[in-house]
């Protein structure tokens, strides 16, 4: 026991102490660059839900029309870049995004609503079919990553 005492007090402790700076060094700016490379992770809400529009003239009446309401969040700190967005149903595919990619900085969000004139949009007919054949949401990342999302369907109208 003594020996092992006397060969631990022969060290240079300022070197052990110059290894563990060292080390600690390489752990920090290994811990930074793999915090900076997180995998791209972000939440989508989709709403597809009717509103009824009244029509001039006939106040009875409503103009039932679908909306489509897109909320994405990105929850890292990488940027988020969005080639494309579909709503997709047994070999059919409905491209929703007219506007080009979408870019969303680390923890922000967006809404994208399709309420515009020249928006996309689709009838009553179509609407149902989507919900009848349980559509699901398919975002298209830069490096043609794709990730697939619910989509919930709202009829505020009972139309």
């Amino acid at each position: 026991m003594n020996n092992i005492l006397h060969w631990i007090g022969t060290w240079d402790w300022g070197n052990v102490a110059d290894w563990f700076g060292a080390i600690g060094t390489i752990g920090a700016v290994w811990l930074a660059i793999s915090y900076r490379r997180t995998k791209i992770n972000f939440d989508v809400d989709t709403v597809f839900k009717v509103v009824a529009l009244p029509q001039p003239g006939k106040p009875p009446d409503n103009f039932h029309i679908p909306q489509l309401e897109i909320d994405i969040f990105n929850i890292n700190d990488p940027d988020l870049m969005i080639k494309n967005i579909e709503i997709v149903y047994h070999n059919t595919r409905l491209s929703v995004l007219k506007k080009g990619p979408i870019i969303i900085k680390g923890f922000e969000a967006k809404q994208i609503n399709f309420i515009e004139k020249n928006d996309w949009k689709i009838d009553m007919p179509q609407y149902n079919a989507l919900k009848a054949n349980n559509a699901h949401l398919e975002i298209t990342l830069f490096g043609d990553k794709k990730y697939r999302h619910d989509i919930k369907f709202i009829n505020e109208t009972s139309a």
